[in-house]
């Protein structure tokens, strides 16, 4: 189980974000217009190279595992699908445009209980924040932001001897991320299924390259 809540969303974030995250000026500018183009939305992290929006080796640059596409709750109306209190002290620096040491520092200090306690923890006037619009009044949390989480990538692995395999199991399960809701209900926002003939092959973050269509039901034990 993995926090998804915890990665900055490609498809919303803040330009400010994505540069302090190391996409270059011309990707996080390209990104920018690709999202203002007809709505348009990446279907995956790997989409950022495959629309052709960073060249390969800005790319094989990134952290990967900072990003995703996955977060909002409602495509329509995103808002608090960053949690601060899971978030990695890059996405944290990143935020805030603080410095990594005090991204550290900061990191030490949750969990924030509000966004007051935010504020006082970090020290800085939120007008130097890179989520912050000038309209938002101290008081008030970025749009962006939020203290708890509601989408978490889960991954079942299963060990399976299957006859003629000479001894050697077979790995299979699926990763998905899940979406909570809120009205009650949750949505998957990613699913795929793993087979391997080794555990080897399964190790890692296994990642498709879209993601698949949506499925919503009930929330689980409603």
């Amino acid at each position: 189980l993995a926090d998804e809540s915890a990665r900055v969303n490609l498809n919303f974030a803040p330009v400010a974000v994505l540069r302090a995250l190391g996409l270059p000026e011309n990707a996080a500018q390209a990104v920018q217009d690709y999202r203002a183009a007809g709505a348009k939305r990446l279907a995956s992290v790997d989409a950022l190279r495959a629309e052709g929006l960073v060249d390969g080796q800005a790319f094989r640059g990134l952290n990967r595992d900072l990003f995703t596409v996955y977060t909002a709750s409602d495509p329509r109306q995103p808002h608090s699908y960053l949690n601060l209190n899971s978030a990695p002290e890059p996405v944290l620096a990143a935020v805030f445009g603080i410095s990594a040491d005090e991204a550290t520092a900061l990191a030490a200090k949750r969990p924030f209980a509000n966004w007051a306690d935010v504020l006082q923890k970090v020290g800085r006037e939120p007008s130097t924040f890179n989520v912050a619009a000038p309209q938002y009044a101290s008081r008030d949390m970025p749009a962006e932001l939020a203290l708890a989480s509601r989408c978490y990538r889960v991954q079942s692995i299963v060990e399976m001897d299957m006859p003629g395999g000479h001894g050697r199991p077979v790995y299979a399960g699926v990763e998905a991320v899940v979406a909570f809701l809120e009205d009650g209900t949750y949505a998957i926002r990613y699913w795929k299924e793993l087979h391997s003939g080794a555990a080897k092959d399964l190790s890692g973050d296994a990642r498709a390259e879209a993601a698949a269509p949506g499925k919503q039901g009930e929330k689980p034990g409603n």
